[in-house]
């Protein structure tokens, strides 16, 4: 159980997103080493305590926040569509 942001670039120009967040009922754990063959980029990476993921999806992007246990935000993220 912990939370991670991360940017997969496996071609030059085209990335994917990856977010992790929760279970609530899950033990607390860390976030462990990236494997390096899709070349990610952590965004965000937070063990030890409680959290989960709210995805806002909007004409203007995507939002992602990661949320503790207490409600307070400690990470917000917005992808936006590409033209």
């Amino acid at each position: 159980h912990h939370a991670e942001v991360i940017r997969h670039e496996p071609t030059p120009g085209w990335a994917v997103h990856e977010f992790i967040a929760g279970p609530l009922a899950a033990a607390t754990g860390i976030p462990r080493p990236l494997d390096r063959a899709l070349n990610p980029q952590s965004l965000f990476s937070l063990g030890g305590i409680q959290n989960f993921g709210e995805v806002t999806v909007e004409p203007s992007g995507l939002r992602v926040r990661i949320v503790d246990v207490n409600g307070r935000v400690r990470f917000t993220h917005t992808l936006v569509p590409e033209r």
